[in-house]
């Protein structure tokens, strides 16, 4: 019933609404135990899809996409009040990251991890509203975490793409280096990086305009892929600070359009030419392609103050939104959801 909800139910997908829709108001108290107060295990869930969803994708890249979760109070698991650059404002909000299995065809979200500031780490906060005693500190622990647990299901490695360009990128590089992950990360223009022949530290873009000159006409590879003009420009950096990061590969690339802005990209694949490389950046726009599907089935919408009510409710989500962008028909998406309501049956019993 729950993921035929999240289907269906017009609005925000609260466990109220769902059950309303459904015609069945009686049955909330039971759809909230059975997000909120149940004990089947929402990584047993997601490992089944992702390994499904593995296969059906044929993903090139796991895309990290940080979510954003505005929140009206200040009660909801993981809430902290905070100045959010990409909303130019100070909210109380939840900070996310999805990792998302993308591929042209299309992408899925299959893992989900909060980052929960101190005060929700606790032994009070543990009680009442069920966070781990380890947690997630900040966003390159729950980025490390989040991809080690994709590797343990069994996942063939895929390329992380992120775009970086709101958070310090060194973090996240070190974590990934450390587990010897290939990554593509945009990242800003200020980003601080070492010019390799001159030691000089200085802002990407300055050292991507300094370098410009030895810049080649190209297109970014695959299909789909833009047609407009680029140059592409491949540099060897280092990075600013004591991280260790093996050697690194700067990329930047200008279109003809003297209003766009230069985009650069930070690689440990330093032997991958740059078309292949701007090729698997497009794994970004192809997750926000479909981030507004999962935004339908209620990615935004978990009501409760429960850590494993969140983590259960995203899960199932994560289903609602794989039937939605793997199936073209009503009909399809009616025995879809039949046959995966019947297998979660399975599972969380």
């Amino acid at each position: 019933m729950y993921v035929k909800g999240l289907l269906t139910t017009a609005g925000r997908k609260s466990i109220r609404s769902i059950a309303s829709s459904a015609g069945m108001s009686s049955a909330e108290q039971n759809l909230h135990h059975f997000i909120t107060n149940s004990t089947w295990d929402w990584k047993e869930v997601r490992r089944e899809l992702a390994r499904y969803a593995d296969n059906a994708v044929a993903p090139v890249a796991w895309v990290v996409d940080p979510l954003v979760i505005q929140k009206a109070g200040e009660h909801s698991v993981g809430v902290r009040r905070t100045f959010v650059p990409g909303l130019g404002k100070t909210v109380q909000r939840q900070y996310v990251l999805g990792v998302w299995i993308a591929s042209e065809k299309a992408s899925v979200p299959v893992e989900w991890h909060m980052v929960l500031p101190d005060k929700w780490t606790s032994s009070e906060s543990r009680r009442k509203v069920g966070t781990p005693g380890k947690a997630c500190p900040s966003r390159s622990d729950c980025l490390r975490e989040a991809i080690e647990e994709l590797s343990r299901w069994g996942l063939r490695q895929r390329p992380v793409v992120m775009d970086a360009r709101e958070v310090d990128p060194l973090p996240l590089i070190g974590k990934l280096a450390a587990s010897s992950v290939p990554f593509l990360l945009r990242i800003r223009e200020d980003t601080r990086l070492a010019d390799l022949e001159s030691g000089r530290l200085m802002a990407a873009a300055q050292l991507a305009e300094l370098h410009k000159g030895a810049s080649r006409p190209l297109l970014p590879a695959g299909s789909g892929a833009p047609r407009t003009p680029v140059c592409g420009l491949g540099l060897r950096v280092g990075a600013a600070g004591p991280v260790r990061t093996g050697p690194l590969l700067m990329a930047a690339q200008w279109t003809a359009d003297p209003r766009a802005a230069t985009m650069i990209w930070l690689t440990n694949m330093v032997d991958t030419p740059i078309p292949m490389l701007l090729g698997l950046g497009r794994a970004l726009h192809w997750v926000r392609a479909d981030r507004e599907t999962c935004s339908r089935v209620g990615m935004r919408d978990f009501e409760g103050r429960s850590f494993p009510g969140w983590h259960r409710h995203m899960t199932l989500v994560s289903v609602a939104h794989t039937i939605a962008v793997l199936t073209r028909t009503g009909q399809q998406r009616q025995q879809w959801t039949r046959r995966t309501e019947a297998r979660l049956g399975q599972l969380v019993h």
